[in-house]
């Protein structure tokens, strides 16, 4: 299945066009620039091609056919993959193979192995043909592989126990997000070479495998705890399968017992009867030590995540001691005493300055009121004035209030007294209709 993108584009649609893109390649000097063009082109479409099948490898004959058109096949995809190899964009299976994710056999196969290993390649392979050369596409590689690590954590419910697992538990785990078992072992092996997994034997020959956790850069050496976890899961495991085992066996002697009995034949059927229950206490015995291995499990998992509390615990106790490491109760009451008598010493000089008196800063009242009083008298006509009353009236001494009111009512006399210019009276009808209503004697006063 090709890619909308590819099967819309003018290269694909137009024939003259298609048939130089499907024509074999010429020397890239004749004309760099459509060598360059065609190249790109072709990369793309491979890479798409494999993103959109989920292909983690490609080989020519498998990805020729898929590039079908008009019943013909492009004649120049094994120089594009010699190409692509050149550039990174693939990698030759063999050489992914041989990579390990020991630094001591690491540096063997950089400095050592892989060069001449691939001198000796390039001085068999001149000439061979590329056709059932399987090879690895690193980016589509990289992408997968981080989907099935994040598809772990999600089912991780504790990183103390949940990363540790036999690698047949952990491939099964990654079928259901792969094609086959070799893209798994690929997965497997590129997680290995990102430091996000260790493969290890246990002491009974049994291959674990160890996941980083979610919040780890790379994968740490496995512990003993670890182990002892991974034992009792395994203990736990082959209980629930004898289980299981036992539990078939007492469903055969069940139904072996109704048989016998339609069958008149009680004794052996009694028989039967006993074998089950011998069975069941079996079971029932082994159901106790899983339930007893579960508790452990359970326990550790709590142990651990005290362990974190108290961690944390010890961590906020050193902050807020760095905090507050040069602050005690007596500094406390000695900072609040010199505050308090700071502020109570700003309090007296606002006092102070606001009490002092600067000299001829002091107002004669008497002069302001007679100065007042003269501004009042005044106030009307230039022909009428008003008379004012004195300060003191009856030999005694008023207040500025009672005096400001007599005087005012005295003014106000003095002003009612006063002829009023004549105003015209108001009218008593819009502006429009005021020449209309005006009586003939008034129109003709205005005439003339």
């Amino acid at each position: 299945m090709l890619s909308p993108k590819l099967i819309k584009s003018s290269e694909w649609m137009d024939d003259q066009k298609a048939s130089v893109l499907f024509a074999p390649f010429r020397e890239k000097s004749l004309n760099p620039n459509s060598w360059e063009k065609k190249m790109n082109f072709w990369t793309s479409a491979l890479l798409e091609c494999a993103q959109s099948h989920g292909d983690l490898v490609m080989d020519l004959k498998t990805y020729r056919n898929y590039f079908e058109r008009q019943g013909k096949h492009p004649k120049c995809l094994e120089t594009v993959l010699k190409e692509m190899l050149r550039t990174g964009k693939l990698q030759r299976m063999a050489d992914f193979e041989r990579q390990s994710s020991s630094w001591m056999r690491w540096g063997v196969d950089t400095f050592l192995r892989r060069p001449v290993v691939w001198g000796l390649t390039q001085l068999l392979a001149t000439g061979t043909s590329a056709e059932d050369e399987v090879f690895l596409i690193p980016d589509q590689v990289k992408r997968k592989s981080a989907e099935v690590l994040a598809h772990h954590h999600s089912k991780v419910q504790h990183e103390a126990t949940d990363n540790v697992m036999e690698v047949s538990a952990f491939r099964a785990q990654c079928l259901g997000m792969l094609k086959s078992e070799a893209e798994c072992d690929i997965v497997l092996k590129q997680l290995e070479l990102d430091r996000k997994l260790l493969v290890t034997r246990s002491k009974d020959g049994s291959m674990i495998v160890k996941i980083c956790g979610q919040s780890e850069a790379r994968v740490q050496p496995v512990q003993e705890l670890e182990l002892n976890i991974f034992r009792i899961r395994k203990v736990m495991k082959c209980l629930e399968q004898q289980i299981e085992t036992l539990s078939e066996q007492c469903d055969s002697y069940t139904a072996e017992a109704k048989k016998l009995v339609r069958e008149q034949r009680k004794t052996v059927a009694l028989h039967q009867l006993r074998k089950r229950r011998t069975l069941q206490r079996q079971i029932d015995k082994k159901s106790s030590c899983i339930d007893t291995l579960h508790d452990i499990i359970h326990r550790i998992e709590d142990a651990t995540s005290n362990e974190m509390v108290v961690k944390a615990y010890e961590s906020g106790v050193s902050a807020i001691r760095q905090l507050t490491g040069d602050v005690n109760i007596d500094k406390v009451d000695q900072v609040l005493d010199d505050l308090q008598e700071v502020l109570q010493e700003q309090e007296d000089v606002s006092e102070a300055i606001a009490g002092v008196s600067l000299p001829g800063s002091e107002v004669n009242t008497d002069a302001l009121e007679k100065e007042l009083y003269d501004l009042l008298a005044e106030g009307p006509g230039k022909g009428d004035s008003v008379v004012m009353e004195p300060a003191s009236v009856g030999g005694g001494h008023r207040s500025f209030a009672e005096r400001s009111n007599s005087d005012m009512d005295a003014l106000i006399s003095g002003l009612s007294g006063q002829s009023l210019i004549d105003l015209p009276e108001v009218p008593a009808s819009p502006p429009g209709m005021r020449s209309s209503s005006r009586s003939p004697q008034k129109n003709l006063e205005y005439a003339s």
